[in-house]
């Protein structure tokens, strides 16, 4: 109880936000609703932000909910547009309620147990964008992100590592200016 350690997670914010956005699922009624199964009760999808509303059930159920997602994605960059399409099934909620009523008057009167899956993020999209840029690269980028900083920022514990400008020194597309001119600044 006494020892700590220090613990870290991704440190890309794109990532987080990925990893973070939900999207409406579970049963057709509540996606039909826009996802607002906060205060409906009688329905599976309860289970994900409201078991609350599983006590009213009255009847035990299995529920399956199939799903057919089209998908289009349109992007232009610079002049040129490129499109992505698919189609996919798949089962975004599945679900199985078990109610039990007693006879008694006073005491446990019965309950709901459910055991849902319900799909809350879906990463099956597509974006692609080309393009030839003769202005400027992504390596202008990755150099004004490195500009002024040390070699040892790229290092574990340094500033620059787990982003992509690390990534782009890793693989030889920037580096230290003293490579190529001894004499030159090794921040540069």
């Amino acid at each position: 109880m006494c020892l700590s350690l220090t613990l870290q997670a991704q440190s890309f914010v794109e990532t987080a936000l990925l990893f973070s956005r939900t999207y409406p699922g579970g049963s057709a009624r509540i996606q039909s609703l826009g996802g607002s199964q906060i205060s409906i009760g009688g329905d599976f999808s309860s289970a994900l932000s409201n078991p609350a509303g599983l006590g009213m059930y009255n009847r035990s159920e299995v529920t399956l909910s199939p799903a057919v997602n089209i998908s289009k994605s349109t992007a232009s960059y610079l002049g040129e547009t490129n499109s992505a399409n698919y189609t996919t099934f798949h089962i975004p909620a599945f679900s199985m309620a078990f109610h039990n009523d007693y006879g008694k008057l006073s005491g446990f009167l019965g309950g709901t147990f459910a055991i849902a899956f319900t799909r809350t993020n879906d990463f099956n999209k597509n974006y692609q964008y080309a393009a030839t840029n003769p202005n400027n690269s992504i390596i202008d980028y990755f150099l004004e992100e490195a500009e002024g900083f040390p070699v040892s920022q790229f290092s574990p514990g340094g500033g620059l590592r787990n982003t992509p400008t690390h990534l782009a020194y890793e693989n030889y597309l920037i580096g230290d200016s003293t490579v190529i001119d001894p004499a030159a600044n090794p921040n540069s």
